[in-house]
């Protein structure tokens, strides 16, 4: 499946790319000195062609806010335009989890991050 290059910015869909849902959840592996920091959510796409990214922005005023923006890559071809909901996922390894405290989906919603060891 071939995927146009162009990425188009979650605000030229904002009102279709509503945000339902998201988590965030650090879990620490003490034995190998590792975190990962995953946001999961669902959003809707502006058309089942559309399908969503999560990527880092640039860091804000606090750097204990993880900031993503929402870009979507547009499948080839006529879409008709149905809302279609859409899961979408980020992750990212970390030395622990103390680095952030919250991430922002921007233009949608902030959420706290779930802190786990194992």
């Amino acid at each position: 499946m071939e995927f146009h290059n162009n990425l188009i910015q979650s605000a030229d869909y904002r009102t279709f790319a509503e945000s339902k849902k998201f988590a965030a959840e650090c879990v620490h592996f003490s034995r190998i000195k590792l975190s990962l920091l995953s946001v999961l959510g669902t959003v809707d796409a502006p058309n089942p062609g559309a399908h969503p990214r999560l990527v880092e922005a640039r860091p804000g005023i606090n750097p204990r806010i993880l900031i993503l923006n929402l870009v979507f890559d547009q499948e080839p071809g006529v879409w008709n335009p149905v809302v279609t909901p859409k899961p979408v996922g980020y992750v990212k390894a970390l030395l622990n989890c103390d680095v952030y405290d919250q991430v922002t989906i921007n233009g949608y919603e902030t959420v706290e991050i779930v802190k786990t060891e194992v």
